[in-house]
C-alpha cells in the first residue's frame, strides 16, 4: 500500500514538471495558426495599449489569413500589415472596444512585419511579426 502510494506521488510530481515544462516552451514560442474556419487560417488577437496579442505568429502555408483583432484598450489603433519587401498588403482601424475582422493574403514565404500606424504607437512596441513558411 505504501508504495503505491509513493510511485503515485512520484508519478504526479513527475507530470506536473511536464506540464510546467511544455507551458514555459509554449510562451517562447510563436503563436501557430490552428484554428480553420472554411479553409480560412483564422487567428484571434487583442490590441490593447502599445501591444498586440500574440504579437508573433507562424503561419506553415503561404495562403489567405483571417484576424479577429478585439481592441480592448479605451484608444482608437490600426492594423497594417507589409510583405517581406516593406510593401503595405492591408490596413485598417480598429475602433476602441468592438472586434474587427482582417483578412488579407500572405502570397509568399517570408516574415511580414505588421504594427499600429497612428503616431508613436509602433515606437512604443505596438508591433509584431507574422512568419510564413519554416
Amino acid at each position: 500500500m505504501r508504495n503505491g502510494f509513493t510511485i503515485k506521488l512520484a508519478e504526479s510530481i513527475l507530470l506536473a514538471g511536464l506540464l510546467a515544462m511544455v507551458g514555459f516552451i509554449l510562451l517562447l514560442d510563436p503563436v501557430t495558426a490552428r484554428s480553420m474556419e472554411k479553409g480560412k487560417q483564422v487567428i484571434h488577437m487583442n490590441a490593447s495599449n502599445f501591444k498586440f496579442t500574440p504579437d508573433n505568429l507562424k503561419f506553415f502555408r503561404p495562403g489567405p489569413v483571417t484576424l479577429a483583432v478585439e481592441n480592448i484598450s479605451d484608444y482608437e489603433h490600426n492594423f497594417t500589415i507589409k510583405n517581406p519587401k516593406g510593401q503595405v498588403l492591408e490596413s485598417v482601424d480598429l475602433p476602441h472596444r468592438k472586434k474587427t475582422t482582417v483578412t488579407f493574403d500572405l502570397p509568399e514565404p517570408g516574415k511580414y512585419d505588421f504594427y499600429c500606424d497612428i503616431d508613436s504607437h509602433a515606437r512604443l512596441g505596438m508591433k509584431g511579426q507574422i512568419q510564413v513558411g519554416e
